[in-house]
């Protein structure tokens, strides 16, 4: 494996609470200030976009979001942040789509360091589901 390329996966267990990416001591496992994109599947609420948007590194931010009431809940959550901060709100790309394709289509287009958050998922009335995945 190339030494620019790695994993490192980041469990559910001890200190870290489900689905809390700000909870996560990432600087911790890896140097995230030279990750300069930050790719996330199941945006939900919009608050794993939020803390990357504290993160001065992240040139870009990507997420996807299946369920359409979280996706228009967080296209709504980030325009009003695009009314203050001009240059934050052209940063944040929200899709809605499946993880799958989402991934699917805009993994070849990453040329840069990037850190994904992987945590789409179903499970209640609050996410989506996909019976093809």
């Amino acid at each position: 494996m190339d030494k620019s390329e790695f994993t490192y996966h980041v469990g559910c267990h001890d200190d870290y609470k489900h689905g809390n990416l700000s909870s996560k001591r990432l600087k911790d496992f890896f140097k995230i200030e030279q990750t300069s994109m930050f790719v996330e599947t199941g945006t939900y609420r919009g608050d794993g976009i939020k803390w990357a948007t504290t993160q001065p590194n992240f040139e870009k931010i990507i997420s996807t979001e299946i369920h359409k009431p979280n996706f228009l809940h967080s296209i709504d959550r980030f325009k009003r942040i695009g009314s203050i901060d001009y240059d934050m709100f052209h940063k944040i790309f929200i899709e809605l789509k499946d993880t799958v394709d989402f991934l699917t289509k805009r993994v070849p287009e990453i040329k840069q360091p990037t850190l994904f958050f992987l945590d789409a998922h179903g499970g209640s009335g609050d996410f989506g589901e996909n019976s093809n995945h």
